[in-house]
């Protein structure tokens, strides 16, 4: 299992790609390696279960520079592909979402939205070849994961969406409310 994180100082953000010493732990490049959701797994807890065990001894694997005015990152991996959300400074034109090769770090595309995606808590999620971003105006982006065009994009009705992780699967995308209102909602595209 490949081990993966994301390091940002306030000047310049450095993706970092980490792998145990030992070659046998790297990722397969399966689907069962993937992070197509934040925190890592379905039940957003963290858990991971490295089947050939851990070695606390890594190493990096490569390092690429996001140059900008940036503060927070979410990532996920999927299908060999390492997707970032960089968060601008307020005041700043929208955020980006960068695509870098998992095996050697090379950005593939990057895209830039016109408000940011998020509050600080939406990152991007990933199924069958699209990644799912949410914008503060709470419009749903459905981008091409090999190469960042845009598929197609909705506003669903009025909610602050825009700080909830979008979750998709099996060729749906459901947003959940984030609870500052009077009820809360699920809304299925």
């Amino acid at each position: 299992m490949l081990f993966k994180n994301v390091l940002v100082p306030l000047a310049a953000a450095v993706v970092f790609a980490l792998s145990p010493a030992n070659a046998g732990l790297r990722s397969s490049g399966s689907a069962a390696d993937d992070s197509v959701a934040f925190r890592l797994n379905a039940a957003h807890t963290n858990s991971i279960v490295f089947s050939g065990g851990f070695s606390a001894n890594l190493t990096p694997l490569w390092t690429s520079h996001i140059i900008g005015p940036d503060y927070f990152m979410d990532s996920i991996v999927a299908n060999g592909t390492v997707f970032v959300i960089q968060r601008v400074q307020a005041g700043t034109p929208g955020d980006i979402l960068h695509a870098f090769r998992l095996s050697d770090g090379r950005e593939l595309w990057f895209k830039k939205f016109k408000k940011h995606v998020g509050d600080g808590f939406s990152a991007p999620a990933y199924d069958n070849g699209m990644v799912f971003v949410v914008d503060q105006s709470n419009k749903v982006y459905a981008l091409s994961a090999s190469n960042g065009k845009t598929k197609w994009e909705v506003s669903p009705p009025k909610q602050p969406f825009s700080n909830i992780d979008p979750i998709v699967g099996n060729g749906e995308v459901f947003l959940s409310s984030d609870g500052n209102q009077k009820y809360s909602s699920i809304y299925g595209l």
